[in-house]
């Protein structure tokens, strides 16, 4: 029996923020090149900074040194964060299992990110229990991140439903036997719910 529905945040219950930031900061910043844009949304420093290895301050300063044009970081990360946007259909399905199950976050992302857009929509009060990279110092291609899950929920592997729009993600967590959705839309996330006996 499921006992806890858990969420991604990125791609799932917000849009693709990062992927959707690059198009916008290309255009921001026209004198960077967009490799180094790229580099500082998806390259190591940017990895490391949502496994909590680096301050904001750390962050930032290696991102400045990525390139020899003195760009304005709060500008940056203004136009990142705000790039993810809320899909209203998962909102209203997490909503109402909010009422009726136990839900948690598993998310790879940085704890001004969490800040900012918690402030913008009040996500964090649906979830009981929310587990980030930055806390556990792993990112979600590692087994770690989904032990600390279960040790967090006090829960049996099958007793948790972990929803996620990217499949190797999802292979990590199978692998530790927890039931998975790989997600496309709030549509097929209804019918998947269903089909692990998930009442809406």
């Amino acid at each position: 029996m499921i006992k806890w529905i858990i969420f991604d945040l990125g791609g799932v219950y917000f849009t693709r923020g990062s992927r959707i930031a690059i198009g916008q900061l290309i255009k921001e910043f026209p004198e960077m090149l967009p490799e180094t844009i790229n580099y500082i949304v998806y390259g190591r420093i940017g990895r490391d900074y949502r496994k909590g290895l680096h301050t904001k301050k750390e962050f930032w300063k290696k991102a400045q040194e990525t390139t020899s044009i003195k760009f304005n970081t709060q500008k940056f990360a203004s136009i990142w964060h705000d790039s993810y946007k809320v899909k209203k259909g998962v909102e209203r399905i997490v909503k109402k299992l909010s009422k009726k199950y136990d839900l948690a976050i598993i998310s790879g992302t940085t704890r001004e990110r969490v800040k900012f857009l918690d402030e913008k929509y009040d996500f964090k009060k649906y979830f009981k229990e929310r587990i980030f990279t930055y806390n556990v110092n792993a990112n979600k291609k590692s087994r770690k991140i989904y032990r600390v899950a279960l040790k967090r929920l006090k829960a049996k592997p099958s007793e948790c439903l972990f929803i996620d729009d990217y499949p190797w993600h999802a292979k990590y967590a199978q692998s530790l036997g927890i039931k998975t959705i790989l997600f496309k839309n709030a549509e097929q996330l209804k019918k998947d719910l269903k089909k692990h006996g998930v009442k809406i």
